[in-house]
């Protein structure tokens, strides 16, 4: 491949959203740093509520121009309108170029998927071993669903590490709802004169809740009882105390791209499938310092976000 091309092709939907926002972001920094540049096609519309083909802001997809990338990543969350996904695969092989998909797997694209259970184990052993509890609950996601079953099993797992027997009755399942997690601690208070010294969760949004109530009922975070979550969104640096969490790394993420495309263009083949890893952040819930953010340093800019959030989604299904 020529070098005039040094343009990557970047696509997914709700870029406006802060998680998002931060791996495009990273994107940008890693290109700039290797010489590339980067071109977004974002849709604002949530394609997992428009597979149908009537999304009218999808057209944008068909507005890239693969003659003059020299690389597509397309990012998976959200993005589930398979027709879609398996044209812009096609034309990119077609051009000679890789395409990434990150965050799941796919034949037909070079596909990174997120391996998040080692920085998860780290959040729970640094709870478990290096702040010595041993009287634990964990709130998990769905009963049936893939990610909350895994974040199970790192609990799981971790407490065998320590020595500690595993017991499904200090399970109860949240369903990622902060409601569910705000009453499954309204009645480990009603049932229980002292309570567990952790209370672990599948997601930050069920932690944020479980903070609250404990503090509705006059219990210290993290004097008195260890509250942890899990994804690394605004919530978790947000709130007070901020969260001890697992977040996807997004500038890992980028760098990884990046330097999978060198390879790509220095002549080498690449694997079908790779792995990126989240990373454990330990934080005031848990009773360590607090871990700032650049991006969430101020309630005023979330809030502006979730402004903008609100707005789009408004618009852009007025117009559908």
């Amino acid at each position: 491949m020529g070098d005039e091309k040094r343009l990557i092709g970047v696509c997914l939907s709700q870029a406006h959203t802060f998680l998002k926002t931060d791996l495009v972001s990273e994107l940008d920094r890693a290109a700039r740093a290797e010489g590339f540049g980067i071109v977004v096609f974002n849709s604002s519309l949530d394609y997992y509520w428009a597979q149908k083909g009537t999304n009218v802001t999808g057209c944008i997809y068909d507005m890239i121009r693969y003659d003059r990338l020299c690389a597509l990543v397309i990012l998976h969350e959200n993005l589930y309108d398979y027709p879609l996904l398996e044209r812009m695969a096609r034309r990119a092989k077609e051009e000679g170029i890789p395409a990434f998909y990150l965050g799941g797997a796919r034949d037909d694209c070079i596909s990174i998927v997120d391996d998040y259970t080692e920085a998860y184990k780290k959040v729970l052993r640094h709870v478990i071993v290096d702040h010595g509890v041993r009287d634990t609950c964990y709130i998990a996601g769905l009963p049936d669903e893939e990610n909350s079953q895994l974040r199970l099993r790192c609990y799981r797992e971790v407490l065998e590490e320590a020595g500690i027997p595993y017991n499904e009755e200090n399970v109860a399942y949240g369903n990622y709802l902060d409601p569910v997690a705000a009453e499954i601690v309204r009645g480990l208070i009603s049932r229980h004169p002292v309570l567990p010294r952790a209370i672990m969760c599948a997601n930050d949004s069920m932690a944020a809740s479980v903070c609250d109530e404990l503090s509705a009922h006059g219990i210290r975070v993290p004097e008195d009882v260890i509250v942890t979550g899990f994804d690394g969104t605004p919530t978790a640096y947000l709130v007070h105390p901020q969260l001890t969490t697992c977040n996807s790394n997004p500038g890992g993420l980028a760098d990884l791209v990046l330097r999978l495309l060198g390879e790509f263009r220095a002549g080498k083949t690449l694997d079908p499938v790779y792995s990126h890893t989240y990373h454990a952040v330990l934080s005031e819930s848990c009773g360590c310092p607090g871990v700032p953010h650049p991006r969430f340093n101020a309630l005023h800019s979330f809030r502006q976000a979730e402004a903008l959030f609100n707005h789009e989604n408004v618009l852009y299904y007025t117009v559908e």
